[in-house]
């Protein structure tokens, strides 16, 4: 950044803002600027190179949000629907009827209609739509 170092950032929105939740990342030794950052009101530092899955986790943690500190990048998902199932949530969302996606896999309407309900049911849904929603939000859309 130019003109202003991390800490002076954490601390000018700390200050700002009191109720933010900032997450630092960083290249030093977190052993060597723990007590800064935390004077600066930062709520937790990660290493710059630590996974994607950590930072999303160290956000939802530090923002209380449940989803984003439960987040697996959409791995849930792939592994909670069978390959049928997602398939049939991903023609949805491309707003292709029952119908049309039967035609295409080359099976009956109520099979796909079934692998929906089944889809549903994993996903903790009651609907096409929140199905799409939930999928969009693991990611695997």
């Amino acid at each position: 950044m130019q003109d202003m170092s991390g800490m002076a950032l954490a601390k000018e929105l700390h200050h700002s803002y009191p109720g933010i939740a900032v997450v630092g990342i960083t290249a030093f030794t977190i052993d060597d600027i723990y007590e800064e950052a935390l004077a600066s009101g930062v709520s937790t530092i990660l290493y710059k190179d630590c996974q994607l899955e950590d930072i999303v986790h160290a956000i939802g943690k530090a923002a209380d949000d449940r989803n984003a500190m439960l987040w697996d990048g959409g791995s849930k998902a792939k592994t909670l629907l069978s390959d049928a199932e997602l398939t049939v949530i991903r023609e949805y969302a491309k707003g292709k009827t029952s119908l049309a996606i039967a035609r295409s896999m080359s099976v009956s309407e109520s099979t796909v209609k079934t692998y929906a309900r089944r889809a549903y049911e994993k996903l903790n849904v009651h609907s096409r739509s929140e199905a799409v929603v939930e999928c969009a939000r693991l990611g695997v859309l």
